[in-house]
């Protein structure tokens, strides 16, 4: 419950909705309190944390406007086409990878060209086993880094950077099973304080670390500078999707069929191939053409729809959260 002190004059109702909500978006997997952050216009995940946890750093008034319009957003893209994540051939090794890091306490390595699953599957791991602290590093800094890490665990970030590697080291020792994924990872020119900070927090907090990034991760990490080799020495298991899982047709007419279980295998390949090799691709084509249907009262994808469909999407470059 919020500090009524630094609420006071304010309606409190909307603050318990707001945390309703919350907890409902987490049941689901689906609350990043990080990204939040940036989706509501914050620079740093402070100021959300503060508004949650009752000690407000921000104008209430202003939070909760912009907190209305991002539930408004949620309610918005829900009554979209969706399409329900279903298990492919990179699921297995990625769930691997994650239960191998949370049973021996290492490094797993997930790496994977753009489009290969393997955010949708990271999140379906936290969703479906728990005990999980999810995080996407898109600013590669160790103040970034403890940043996520403390917010996701739900810890004041107004503290410097020692105080917050020592609270997440002694976080996660008091919660042994749980596992750290860190997405979206890439190697750049502050990658070995990064690298260290990541040893330390897996070494002292005796805890399971997952780095998962683009299909070069694994090169890097095995070119990092000697004074690294004790971090790399810790990576245990490496999965390149590119050569341990590769985007294929079967996996392809699955997620197809879970749309359209009739749809012909004519139909697949030619999903499959405009689909470019691409999950993200041919979820954007499945969404287009039920969208298509939709408007033309059609109970069945026609290739005339996709065709079409493919054309408007290949030639567009824009970002999708789908996966």
């Amino acid at each position: 419950m919020a500090d009524k002190e630094k609420f006071q004059g304010y309606d409190m109702s909307f603050y318990n909705k707001i945390m309703l909500k919350i907890e409902e978006l987490k049941n689901k997997g689906q609350w990043f309190q990080n990204q939040v952050s940036k989706q509501l216009g914050y620079s740093s995940g402070s100021a959300l944390s503060g508004y949650l946890g009752g000690y407000c750093v921000v104008n209430v008034i202003e939070m909760e406007s912009r907190l209305a319009k991002y539930f408004t957003t949620l309610e918005v893209m829900d009554s979209k086409v969706q399409i329900d994540y279903v298990e492919i051939n990179a699921t297995e090794f990625i769930y691997e990878a994650v239960d191998s890091a949370r049973v021996y306490k290492d490094i797993s390595v997930v790496s994977g060209g753009a489009g290969s699953s393997k955010s949708a599957t990271l999140k379906k791991y936290k969703v479906e086993k728990g005990f999980c602290i999810y995080i996407q590093l898109f600013e590669s800094n160790v103040g970034k880094l403890l940043d996520m890490i403390t917010i996701e665990i739900g810890l004041e970030t107004k503290t410097n950077n020692t105080l917050k590697t020592s609270n997440i080291i002694n976080f996660f020792k008091q919660n042994p099973n749980y596992v750290l994924i860190i997405d979206e990872f890439e190697l750049s020119k502050d990658s070995p304080k990064i690298m260290k900070k990541i040893r330390e927090i897996n070494e002292n907090g005796e805890i399971g670390i997952v780095l998962a990034g683009t299909k070069f991760l694994g090169l890097q990490i095995s070119q990092v500078r000697e004074d690294l080799e004790q971090l790399r020495s810790r990576v245990g298991v490496f999965v390149d999707l590119s050569l341990d899982a590769p985007y294929c047709i079967e996996d392809a007419e699955k997620i197809l069929k879970t749309k359209w279980a009739n749809i012909s295998p004519e139909l697949v390949m030619k999903f499959f191939n405009m689909s470019q090799n691409n999950i993200r691709t041919l979820i954007k084509l499945m969404i287009r053409v039920t969208e298509e249907m939709s408007d033309t009262k059609k109970t069945s994808p026609e290739e005339s729809m996709f065709v079409s469909s493919s054309s408007k999407i290949l030639r567009t470059k824009h970002k999708t959260s789908l996966l």
